[in-house]
């Protein structure tokens, strides 16, 4: 693959990405729908607890087009989701007990 030389900015790589991968889902190969949700675009070097916030982290070749549904399904983000879920519930708890 060429790499990119100019810089698209983080929605012009994500655009970027869809284009590049036929704007289908590389997992299951679910195409965006007419007038449906645009399709995710993921990293796929994304490394556990670190965030993507530089520029240089955006790169269209760490990048992946997945719907949403693979996307809710990768193991890593199931178990973000079950992790905020946890302290979502934790604060709650933590409320109930200060009133």
């Amino acid at each position: 693959m060429k790499k990119l030389k100019v810089q698209l900015g983080y929605k012009g790589t994500r655009d970027y990405v869809r284009k590049r991968d036929n704007y289908k889902c590389q997992i299951c190969g679910k195409k965006k729908s007419k007038g449906g949700r645009e399709l995710d675009v993921r990293h796929t070097d994304e490394r556990e607890g670190k965030g993507f916030v530089f520029q240089e982290d955006h790169k269209p070749e760490t990048m992946i087009t997945l719907c949403r549904k693979c996307h809710l399904n990768l193991p890593h983000v199931r178990k973000r989701m079950s992790e905020g879920r946890l302290e979502k519930n934790r604060q709650r708890n933590k409320q109930g007990l200060l009133e």
